[in-house]
């Protein structure tokens, strides 16, 4: 395995800022805050904003629905980027460093919640089709593939149209999305089944009289490990874009109390910050949305190329 790292460079990066990117989304909202309040400095020509007070809070690195404002109680709107202010402030004066980082947080907790749901259902429909078969399979293949023909984004969108707003928690938007994605999943996993289930430690453990489930548990999902992480990664980020697609429609949890990648886009738009070159509103979660993206395909592909010996380079 290290030889592989030291021979990928490229995938060795990918790994370190995928686990840069848990580390900022999980642990750096759970710093001290900071909040900022400004006076002015008139030792320049021209107006300087300058810290006068740090007040510090247990818990958060900073509440992202908390404004930023100067000693006479003006909210600092729309500041761009400095050494007291990261990423510059929106709107209502709320710092956008600390909107990204729990904006991070949620949407991976949205990306993650959803493929555990899925890999779960997926798991429980793909292998009882595959190892059972006959009617059985039959059945559960016509559910699933009258699902997986639906349109996505439109079903999507409807489903979470009918919820009301204040309803719309992380928790329900996850489910949503798995909804639409287990389908695919489940396909996948039964075809993986279906392979293992004729090796000969499945016929051996079938004839030593083992019962259906303990093959599967004990012989067949252990096997599966590699691939189920693979899936895990496609789903993740699949899912962490579909939310994204429908918050920047403003159909994802409510802002606030919750903030995502792609409710931060939404305001984007609504505040029309691309003409007003606010670059530091549509950047910062439009670079690491991509980024995480581009580093879970480049994970995706070197692991499948390790866990698959016909993929293997030689």
């Amino acid at each position: 395995m290290f030889g592989y790292l030291r021979r990928h460079q490229g995938f060795t990066i990918a790994l370190c800022l995928f686990f840069l990117i848990l580390f900022f989304g999980f642990f750096f909202p759970e710093f001290r805050v900071g909040l900022f309040y400004y006076k002015t400095d008139y030792s320049t020509f021209g107006f300087d904003l300058i810290p006068d007070l740090f007040i510090e809070f247990p818990g958060f690195v900073g509440d992202p629905f908390v404004g930023n404002f100067d000693q006479w109680g003006t909210r600092l709107i729309f500041e761009s980027p400095s050494e007291y202010l990261l990423l510059g402030t929106d709107d209502y004066g709320r710092d956008v460093f600390s909107q990204l980082a729990h904006a991070t947080q949620n949407s991976l907790l949205i990306g993650i919640t959803t493929s555990i749901i899925v890999i779960t259902m997926a798991i429980a429909i793909g292998s009882i089709a595959a190892y059972k078969g006959g009617i059985i399979d039959e059945f559960l293949m016509l559910i699933t593939n009258i699902v997986i023909v639906f349109p996505v984004y439109p079903v999507l969108l409807i489903l979470a149209a009918s919820i009301r707003p204040q309803d719309r928690d992380l928790t329900l938007i996850a489910i949503i999305l798995s909804v639409t994605t287990w389908p695919w999943v489940a396909r996948a996993i039964r075809s993986q089944v279906m392979t293992l289930r004729e090796r000969d430690f499945v016929n051996l453990a079938r004839v030593s009289g083992m019962s259906d489930l303990r093959i599967a548990a004990a012989e067949v999902l252990p096997n599966m490990f590699a691939y189920l992480g693979l899936l895990l990664a496609i789903v993740t980020g699949g899912a962490i874009v579909a939310e994204a697609g429908i918050s920047m429609l403003g159909l994802g949890p409510p802002s606030p109390p919750y903030i995502t990648l792609g409710s931060m886009l939404y305001w984007v738009v609504q505040n029309e910050s691309i003409r007003s070159d606010m670059y530091w509103l549509y950047y910062p979660p439009g670079i690491l949305l991509t980024a995480f993206l581009v580093i879970l395909y480049i994970l995706h592909s070197n692991l499948d190329e390790i866990f698959n010996p016909r993929l293997k380079r030689h």
